[in-house]
């Protein structure tokens, strides 16, 4: 079993599989620790792992909850994480790649970087925000045009005081300042600390919806931050300032994601070496679970197929047999005696007694399932030939007609049926057909009877089911028929 499972792990479909999911699963990890909900992706984690474990150890009543929950959790994972699932599908495809700023914007991330630190001497509360790829719109509300050339001036008069517009964000986008006054999203992270204001909250929230740059000077304490990906970074000066704008630049105008400046490399290995083992743990285990060779015994039917035309069975027949089967977990569990039949084929048999045998052919076993045992394993059958006869359909009358009235004529639609019968039986004597009972006593004037066909056990109709017949019947009073 261990040389099967090394095989297993070690091919190319299993690499991949393996891969796709750990990457995914990296990938979630993260977008999820930028939105603050980390723990509760942990508690899926957690709740993964109980699952494996459960499946390793065959404790099938914890299995048992997950599989018949997992539908269920599935939906309530989507609608508690929606707006999570929105931002990683958001990101997946994000716009076309962007142009990066030009020469001619080489002086604004100094201009901004030289705004900031004059707003914190002050200090004047103010946020500065600077779009990446993802669109802005839906979550910009308020907010004025602008599209005004940027300088020192006009950026500390739009957070004067006495300004309409200085509580909100300005957005400076494609070198230029392209509106102010904006109310940004506020987060519901708890990443902040209490101190914080208003203007953090709301840079945090934009950051952790957006892969927008944001900003923020504070009014209490005349400090400069900035929030990029949920994430709050200090600036101490005017070259981190101008750094963090210039890095955003890159990180927009590039298909690929930007490594952040400062960041230990070696803690992003750490988090993708977890996601690869948990990957792992959890593969391996649904691959030990369906490697694993279980028995298995099911009730199954009995049908018989193929007979030839001039040959019938004789006598009693098994109708149903026990199987015991072994195999792997997965395959065995799938079958049950809604999809198993014993399909016994006729196709040459041969008048006289034979004996047929239930096998992995007749069942059509998965490949990796083994039949190991049946009850009944033989099946031993009387075959006849028969002959092809066809005999006239007799109307069964019952009763007399009303006093005053008599029958002038029967007539039988079809008069005549094909039967198949024995060869001895059927050469000796025709079989007696008839009609359902016809009662006399309940017809006026006469009457068309659909009826059906009786036949001993014996006749078998040559083109099954029998058909119906139509049975007329023509009645007249007893002084018409003496005149």
């Amino acid at each position: 079993m261990i040389s099967n499972f090394l095989q297993t792990v070690l091919g190319w479909r299993a690499l991949t599989d393996i891969t796709l999911i750990a990457l995914g699963m990296f990938f979630v990890y993260h977008t999820l620790r930028r939105l603050g909900t980390w723990k509760m992706f942990l508690g899926l984690v957690m709740a993964m792992l109980a699952y494996v474990g459960a499946n390793i150890l065959g404790l099938e009543g914890i299995t048992w909850i997950f599989s018949n929950l997992s539908h269920v959790a599935l939906i309530g994972i989507i609608i508690i994480f929606q707006p999570e699932i929105r931002k990683m599908l958001e990101s997946s495809v994000s716009p076309a790649r962007r142009e990066p700023e030009g020469p001619e914007h080489e002086g604004l991330p100094m201009m901004i970087a030289d705004a900031l630190f004059s707003l914190a001497k002050i200090p004047c509360g103010a946020i500065f925000v600077f779009p990446g790829r993802d669109p802005l719109e839906r979550f910009l509300t308020g907010g004025v045009p602008l599209n005004a050339d940027p300088s020192p001036e006009l950026i500390l008069s739009l957070f004067d005081t006495h300004s309409p517009g200085h509580d909100g964000a300005l957005l400076v986008r494609d070198g230029r300042l392209a509106g102010y006054g904006f109310r940004l999203p506020i987060s519901k992270s708890s990443h902040l600390p209490r101190e914080m204001g208003t203007r953090h909250h709301a840079g945090m929230g934009l950051s952790e919806i957006t892969d927008a740059l944001v900003f923020v000077v504070s009014e209490e304490r005349g400090l400069v931050s900035f929030f990029k990906n949920g994430k709050l970074s200090r600036v101490p000066g005017r070259k981190e300032a101008v750094e963090a704008i210039t890095d955003h630049w890159k990180a927009a105008a590039s298909f690929l994601p930007q490594p952040e400046k400062g960041a230990k490399k070696w803690t992003t290995a750490v988090e993708l070496v977890t996601a690869f083992m948990l990957t792992i743990l959890l593969w391996s285990s649904v691959v030990i679970g369906r490697m694993e060779i279980v028995e298995k015994s099911v009730e199954t039917p009995i049908v018989y197929v193929s007979l030839p035309a001039n040959i019938a069975l004789s006598g009693a027949k098994p109708t149903g047999t026990r199987i015991h089967m072994a195999g792997p977990k997965s395959q065995l569990d799938s079958l049950t005696a809604d999809n198993l039949r014993v399909r016994i084929d006729l196709s040459k048999a041969q008048p006289g007694k034979q004996t047929f045998f239930v096998s992995r052919e007749s069942l059509n076993l998965p490949k990796k399932v083994d039949l190991l045992d049946a009850d009944p394993s033989e099946i031993n059958l009387s075959l006849e030939e028969t002959v092809d006869m066809e005999v006239p359909v007799t109307p069964q009358l019952v009763g007399q007609p009303r006093q005053g009235w008599t029958v002038v004529s029967v007539a039988v639609k079809p008069q005549k049926v094909r039967v198949v019968m024995k060869k001895g039986e059927g050469e000796q004597q025709a079989p007696a057909v008839t009609t359902t009972p016809i009662y006399l006593d309940s017809l006026g004037s006469g009457a068309t009877i659909r009826c059906k066909i009786i036949a001993p056990p014996d006749a078998q109709p040559s083109d099954k089911p029998w058909p119906d017949v139509e049975v007329q019947i023509r009645l007249i009073p007893v002084e018409a028929k003496t005149e």
